[in-house]
């Protein structure tokens, strides 16, 4: 019995004089992630667009109830939101347009947002992961992980920051195929907090005009 136990500790941990492979780290994060049942953070977010030479940087909260409750809350431009609410996808932007809200269906919308679920939820299955490095990312030491989709997709290519000790990923970078880069780091991350539903609730403000994508 014993010997079957140590087996199989064996297996889930690299020994500790050798460097844990990017399909170890990959899995570990996605137990991370299948554990989550809801989450409360800080971002950054830096998207830099070359077809138009524009870089922006935006901050705020984002929160997280599995399976189908997301926010983004912008303190920077502030008042804007990406708000899905289990039936809708909706995106309000009032530092650039204050009376037009995009509304799409949840299927259609969600991955937009929520990378959390987008890179891992059974990322093995969908991308080839390679570590690249380590850095250190909010005073935390973390594993560079380079992901490349299996087949179609919005992405050239996904890069991950996760945490050496605890498997969270700190950072998410996001190269598209129009070479565009949107880099989003979490901090002060709190999991399985209780989210109330009206966290989650959107009503277009008075004299706005809802755009269904």
């Amino acid at each position: 019995m014993i010997q079957h136990i140590l087996a199989a500790l064996a297996l889930a941990a690299p020994p500790a004089h050798q460097a844990p492979s990017a399909q170890h780290i990959l899995k570990r994060a996605e137990q991370v992630y299948a554990a989550t049942n809801s989450m409360q953070a800080d971002f950054v977010q830096d998207l830099r667009v070359p077809l138009l030479g524009t870089s922006q940087r935006s901050r705020g909260t984002l929160y997280l109830r599995r399976p189908d409750r997301f926010l983004m809350r912008f303190t920077d431009p502030a008042g804007d939101r990406i708000v899905a609410d289990g039936r809708h996808f909706w995106m309000y932007y009032p530092s650039t347009d204050r009376k037009q809200v995009l509304r799409a269906p949840i299927k259609e919308g969600f991955h937009q947002a929520d990378f959390q679920r987008e890179f891992l939820a059974d990322p093995g299955a969908r991308y080839v992961a390679t570590v690249t490095g380590s850095e250190t990312v909010g005073g935390r030491r973390t594993h560079v992980l380079r992901l490349v989709p299996r087949r179609a997709s919005a992405y050239k290519q996904v890069r991950m920051w996760v945490d050496a000790q605890d498997f969270t990923v700190r950072r998410f970078e996001m190269t598209e195929e129009n070479e565009s880069v949107r880099r989003v780091e979490l901090s002060n991350i709190r999991r399985n907090i209780t989210l109330a539903d009206n966290l989650f609730r959107f009503v277009p403000p008075q004299g706005t005009q809802v755009f269904d994508q």
